[in-house]
């Protein structure tokens, strides 16, 4: 998060923020916060990372909808 927070620019620190995130976090919102700003901001920059966030973001929207949760 630091390395982001220092360089909002460094697209890999923000991917990997977003996975982390996603691995440790039980709440999976914050992942999603962070994949979806990734996608936003840096679409043109790696394409796996970019299918791979855009994949994971499809995954828990579809989690939270399955499971009654609204999404911010």
């Amino acid at each position: 998060k630091e390395a982001y927070e220092n360089n909002s620019k460094n697209y890999f620190a923000l991917f990997q923020l977003a996975l982390v995130s996603d691995d440790y976090y039980e709440d999976k919102k914050i992942a999603l916060k962070y994949y979806k700003k990734y996608v936003e901001r840096y679409a043109s920059k790696d394409k796996k990372m970019y299918d791979y966030a855009t994949r994971r973001i499809k995954e828990l929207t579809k989690e939270f909808f399955m499971d009654g949760i609204k999404i911010e």
